[in-house]
């Protein structure tokens, strides 16, 4: 039992510095609303592999992909909206092309990307080689540090956390039935929770919609987004600067 408690706390803690490294090293980053030193950036890719959010360029595709998102939100032109695509189309990742989730034209990374690609020797040879390899070392992670226990929960908890990751971030933030914010139609991105704590703040969409270039989704008194917090936290420790606007 002593194994089984300390392996899911691990799990927990875990599962919340993925959710920060999202929310802010690719998420609020390729907005523009903050930028990271070299080591943070280290770190936090490490983070992204160890649960196969990786795949060879990913950076300048993403960062176009979801700017396409804001400005073309849930038309056929926007690459994940869930009015357009299903579920099981969002998690099908072996179908790249035209008319699936997630494709966008070279020509649309081109002219939307805000990302720039990483070429240092660790991305080279150890991501883009073994993109899908993270989650191996991530479960034996969690076997040194809790047994067997932790191993299975480690290996789990990488599967779950793609599936709910594309679940609450892609599906539920447009489709989720209670909204208290409206956003521009067609746009339907909605606040699935006004206390933004175990998504890292995410759970404040349509906030981050109707002014995607805020570095805080908070936007009203009784709203909190820990990501913002955290990015003070960074910003005051000298590894992370808010860039200025163009």
């Amino acid at each position: 039992m002593f194994e089984w408690n300390w392996s899911l706390a691990g799990a927990l803690i875990f599962y919340h510095i993925y959710y920060v490294v999202f929310s802010l090293y690719v998420h609020r980053r390729l907005h523009g609303n903050i930028e990271f030193n070299p080591t943070f950036g280290k770190v936090s890719r490490f983070i992204l592999w160890l649960v196969k959010f990786y795949y060879k360029n990913w950076p300048p595709h993403y960062s176009a992909m979801h700017i396409m998102h804001h400005k073309f939100s849930d038309t056929a032109q926007d690459p994940h909206s869930p009015y357009f695509f299903t579920m099981s189309e969002f998690v099908d990742f072996n179908n790249y092309a035209p008319g699936y989730p997630w494709y966008v034209t070279p020509e649309d990374i081109d002219k939307y990307s805000s990302l720039p690609n990483n070429c240092d020797w660790i991305e080279q040879n150890i991501y883009e080689k073994y993109p899908t390899k993270g989650i191996y070392v991530l479960t034996f992670i969690f076997f040194v540090l809790y047994g067997f226990a932790g191993a299975a929960i480690g290996y789990l908890m990488t599967w779950l956390l793609i599936y709910m990751h594309t679940y609450l971030t892609v599906y539920a933030m447009h489709k989720f039935p209670l909204r208290y914010t409206n956003t521009t139609p067609p746009d339907k991105s909605v606040n699935i929770f006004p206390i933004g704590i175990l998504l890292a703040g995410e759970e404040l969409h349509a906030n981050h919609h109707n002014r995607p270039n805020n570095l805080s989704n908070a936007h009203r008194w009784f709203e909190f987004d820990i990501g913002y917090w955290y990015a003070k936290l960074f910003i005051a420790l000298g590894w992370a600067w808010v860039p200025q606007k163009r």
